[in-house]
């Protein structure tokens, strides 16, 4: 039994890595810089590898541990002309480790191999994982952010705690979203006081300190970019908020798009956008209260599911609220906390006892699966998954061995997306 049970599980990973193939074939076979990749990977070029590995890019004011180890391995070892290669498959392994956790390992966010099933499907189709964060280790801190996120869940046998540890370091290494999840770890401490918890508490708390520094360094420094760290909510961001998060996250953008568009809401109406947005953010405040209801009367280990979920959603929106570059809360910014909301009705859906709000859920979560199954390869967003007069890696490459002078042209397709490849390739 336990044998099938494995051979199951095997062949759903195979599944979901074919559907993962298949959003985008040419950069899984042909690979991809995307202009920020290009910048970590030029820089491990140009530099040793020691200098690479510490990076520290002061406009974003956090060290990205992912992608300076991505590129200093890439540059080192790899044959440039397969650079790109490298650089989505290192960043595959993520997401392969998502549904490695998800899964195979036992959690208590997921209680059956139906709810893993879908969870996984969650991690992959639904609306919040967009393009943008589409293989490119830039915007890996996300995929590690999920990754922290779904260990606080997980059982902690001595070998796994040995694979998570170093993973946890990198995750928080990384970037802030995993940061931002040491108070959930530290209440798991609290709640069971043993040395795997204080570890791993441990881990993220060290990671936090030193990110956070970076940061108050940085802005301290004034080498933050504009508008980072900005506590002032505009009009512009509310209603970004509330589309990106609170609608996009269940229905993605075709549904909403068609709907407004019939109804004759254009983006210039603010006044009516922002009653808009202010009605859809008091019924997220209803459900929000009851499930708050749920919390007071659940038992001791759903309890802390529950609070770990509304704690992650507040966080991470007021994270991407006050640290985002400019007014428009999407993309990755809107990822964890549009993830958060759907594991919130993930759950209600599986454990609510009122008919209307599990109907309700049931009715949300199914959008989710809709929504993001077709726009998943959306035509719209088609040449970010495919080289459609694309520059071609080779041939910029080659262009650069002939004219040292030359800049590298990269993805997205912009004149001004160029790196300097200083180091002689031949």
């Amino acid at each position: 039994m336990q044998k099938n049970k494995s051979i199951i599980n095997f062949l759903f990973l195979f599944v979901l890595i074919i559907i993962s193939f298949i959003r985008s074939p040419y950069i899984f076979t042909q690979g991809r810089f995307v202009s920020g990749d290009a910048f970590f990977y030029a820089n491990a070029l140009n530099n040793n590898w020691l200098y690479s590995l510490f990076l520290i890019h002061r406009e974003a004011g956090y060290m990205n541990l992912f992608s300076n180890v991505s590129s200093t391995l890439n540059s080192n070892l790899i044959n440039i002309f397969y650079a790109p290669l490298f650089n989505v498959y290192f960043c595959f392994l993520l997401l392969l480790f998502i549904f490695y956790l998800i899964i195979f390992t036992k959690s208590l966010l997921f209680n059956n191999n139906y709810e893993k099933y879908l969870g996984s499907f969650i991690f992959l189709i639904s609306p919040p994982f967009v393009f943008e964060i589409w293989l490119n280790n830039l915007n890996a801190q996300v995929y590690l952010g999920i990754i922290t996120f779904l260990i606080i869940f997980a059982e902690y046998k001595k070998k796994n705690l040995l694979l998570y540890l170093p993973i946890l370091f990198m995750a928080g290494m990384s970037g802030i979203y995993s940061c931002l999840m040491t108070p959930i770890y530290f209440l798991k401490f609290l709640i069971n006081k043993n040395f795997n918890n204080l570890m791993t508490l441990l881990v993220l708390v060290f990671t936090s300190l030193i990110q956070f520094s970076l940061i108050i360094n940085s802005k301290i420094s004034n080498n933050l970019s504009a508008g980072k760290i900005d506590f002032f909510i505009s009009s512009n961001e509310f209603i970004s908020y509330t589309y990106n998060v609170l609608i996009r996250t269940f229905f993605s953008g075709t549904f909403p798009n068609i709907i407004a568009s019939n109804l004759n809401i254009v983006k210039e109406d603010k006044n009516l956008l922002l009653v808009l947005s202010l009605v859809i953010l008091i019924i997220t405040s209803y459900f929000l209260i009851l499930f708050f209801k749920k919390i007071i009367n659940s038992n001791k280990e759903d309890k802390f599911i529950y609070l770990s979920l509304v704690y992650l959603f507040f966080v991470s929106s007021f994270f991407v609220v006050v640290g985002g570059v400019n007014d428009i809360i999407a993309g990755r910014y809107a990822v964890i906390p549009g993830l958060s909301l759907i594991l919130i009705i993930f759950k209600l859906s599986f454990t609510e006892k009122k008919r209307i709000i599990s109907y309700i859920s049931i009715f949300l979560l199914i959008c989710v699966f809709i929504t993001g199954t077709i726009d998943y390869r959306n035509k719209k967003h088609i040449t970010y998954f495919d080289c459609i007069q694309c520059p071609n890696w080779r041939e910029e490459v080659l262009k650069f061995q002939n004219d040292e002078n030359y800049k590298v042209r990269v993805w997205p397709y912009n004149e001004n997306k160029r790196v300097f490849l200083n180091r002689k390739l031949y």
